[in-house]
């Protein structure tokens, strides 16, 4: 026997929606919408952000738009030290990071 889904359906959110806003209570809704009090409880709780995921893992130094952003000034900095352009990285990203040469080296590799 296997799991049910953990989230509700489009469908299935609006009928919750519009019978809470009803006033009806979570007993009815259950019944109605043949779910578990215990599943309809949490978005009723947390209507925004039911069903969206947390961003899990540490955040990228530099983002996608910045990696383009350098990718396409390459041509120029593979001429380059990765020294130099890692001093030089300021100018091309939207906020001050510092990366080190071998992350400069890899961003290359990876194109």
């Amino acid at each position: 026997m296997g799991r049910a889904p953990l989230h509700f359906a489009v469908a299935e959110q609006a009928q919750i929606s519009v019978m809470h806003q009803l006033g009806s209570s979570l007993h009815m809704i259950s019944q109605y919408v043949k779910k578990s009090r215990s599943a309809i409880r949490p978005y009723l709780n947390n209507l925004l952000y039911y069903g969206k995921k947390k961003s899990t893992g540490r955040p990228r130094k530099v983002t996608s738009r910045d990696e383009r952003n350098i990718i396409r000034t390459s041509p120029i900095l593979q001429r380059t030290s990765t020294t130099f352009v890692q001093s030089s990285i300021f100018l091309f990203v939207s906020r001050k990071c510092t990366m080190k040469p071998q992350e400069v080296e890899r961003l290359f590799d990876r194109t």
